[in-house]
């Protein structure tokens, strides 16, 4: 699993890929949201 971090209007999203190749992105300041994609752009999106 790899683990990228960008800055969002001050938040941080931590960015996730797991086993099977899918993108997390993960608001550190905001636990219950997160969002999922096919790659980092689309998880971020």
């Amino acid at each position: 699993m790899s683990l990228e971090n960008y800055d969002f209007d001050g938040f941080v999203i931590n960015l996730y890929v797991d086993e099977q190749g899918d993108w997390l992105a993960h608001f550190q300041a905001l636990p219950n949201i997160s969002a999922f994609g096919d790659s980092p752009q689309e998880a971020l999106e």
